[in-house]
C-alpha cells in the first residue's frame, strides 16, 4: 500500500522512489538494491526513444522523476537545487545543466548510491558544472565542441576555473565535494582531460558519473557536433570512440561498461511494476522476520 502514495509527486516513478527510500521499515541494503533496479529500468525506458522529439519527451519525464527524488533527499541544498531547476524550466540555455543533473543522479542510483547528501551534491555539482561558461565570449560557447580550433578549445577549458571561482565567491551551499566534482568533470581516464590531467583511478568515481552525463547529453543535444541524436545513437558513437583507443579515453571502463549495458541492453528486462512488486514482497518478508 505504501507504494501507492503518489500524491504531490510529479511522476509515479518519483513517488515510488521517495516511498522506498524514506521508509524506516525497509533495510538500507534492500533500499539500495531496489533503487538501483528502478534506476536501471528508468535508463532502459529513456533509451527506447527512436526520434529526437521522443527523446526530449522521455528525458523531460525522467527529469521530473529525479526532481521528486531531490525534493526529499536534497536537505542541505534543497533551496538552491529547487530554484535552479525552476529556472531550467523556463530558460532553454539551462536545459543542458538540468539534463546532466538528471542523468548523473540516475546513474548514481543505478550503482546503489542513495545517500541523501551525496545525491544532493551530485545534483548541485551537475547544475553548476558549466556556470563558468558565462565568463567566456559568446562566440566561444556557441560553437559545437568538435568545431573549436586549438586556440578556442584552450580558451574553453578555462570555464572550469571560472566555475570554481564563481562558486567560491557566491555559493554558500556548495560543499567541498561539490567543488571537487565540478573541478574534475572534464578529467579523462587516460589523463588527457583538464584542468589537472588526472589519470586512471585518480579521477573521482562520482565525478565520472557527472562527466558521462555531460558527454551523453552533449552528444544527444548537438553540443558536440551540432547534430541532435537519441540516447541509443549517442551510446553507439561513444562505443565507437572508446573502441578506437588502446586505453580507455574518457571513463573508468567498469563504470562506463555498466552504464552502457543498462542503457543499451537489448532485452526488455523487468518492468517498473515488476520491480515494485518484488520490492514490496521482499520488504514484507523482512518486516515479518524482524517482528
Amino acid at each position: 500500500e505504501a507504494f501507492k502514495r503518489y500524491t504531490k509527486a510529479r511522476t509515479q516513478e518519483g513517488a515510488i522512489l521517495n516511498t522506498l527510500m524514506s521508509s524506516p521499515a525497509i533495510p538500507q541494503e534492500l533500499k539500495k538494491e531496489s533503487a538501483a533496479e528502478i534506476a536501471k529500468v528508468l535508463l532502459k525506458t529513456v533509451a527506447q526513444a527512436t526520434t529526437v522529439e521522443e527523446q526530449t519527451q522521455v528525458t523531460q519525464k525522467l527529469r521530473k522523476t529525479i526532481r521528486d527524488v531531490l525534493d526529499k533527499t536534497a536537505i542541505h541544498s534543497e533551496s538552491a537545487i529547487s530554484e535552479i531547476l525552476k529556472l531550467c524550466e523556463v530558460d532553454p540555455d539551462l536545459e543542458h545543466a538540468a539534463n546532466v543533473a538528471t542523468y548523473a543522479v540516475t546513474f548514481a542510483m543505478a550503482f546503489g548510491k542513495i545517500a541523501p547528501d551525496l545525491l544532493a551534491d551530485i545534483a548541485l555539482a551537475a547544475l553548476l558544472h558549466d556556470i563558468g561558461l558565462s565568463q567566456l565570449p559568446i562566440s566561444t560557447v556557441s560553437k559545437p565542441w568538435k568545431s573549436l580550433d586549438p586556440d578556442t578549445a584552450k580558451e574553453y577549458t578555462d570555464h572550469v576555473r571560472y566555475s570554481l571561482n564563481l562558486i567560491q565567491e557566491y555559493s554558500h551551499t556548495a560543499t567541498d565535494r561539490v567543488k571537487l566534482l565540478i573541478e574534475q568533470h572534464h578529467e579523462k581516464f587516460d589523463g588527457s582531460g583538464y584542468p589537472n590531467g588526472l589519470k586512471g583511478f585518480k579521477v573521482n568515481d562520482i565525478s565520472q558519473l557527472i562527466s558521462m552525463a555531460d558527454i551523453v547529453d552533449s552528444f544527444s543535444s548537438g553540443r558536440w557536433d551540432g547534430q541532435k541524436r537519441t540516447l541509443k545513437d549517442t551510446l553507439q558513437i561513444l562505443n565507437t570512440l572508446e573502441k578506437y583507443q588502446t586505453f580507455p579515453e574518457y571513463f573508468n571502463p567498469e563504470v562506463y561498461q555498466a552504464i552502457d549495458y543498462w542503457i543499451s541492453e537489448t532485452e526488455a528486462g523487468e518492468t517498473l511494476t515488476e520491480v515494485v512488486e518484488t520490492v514490496g514482497t521482499q520488504a514484507k518478508t523482512v518486516i515479518k522476520s524482524a517482528a
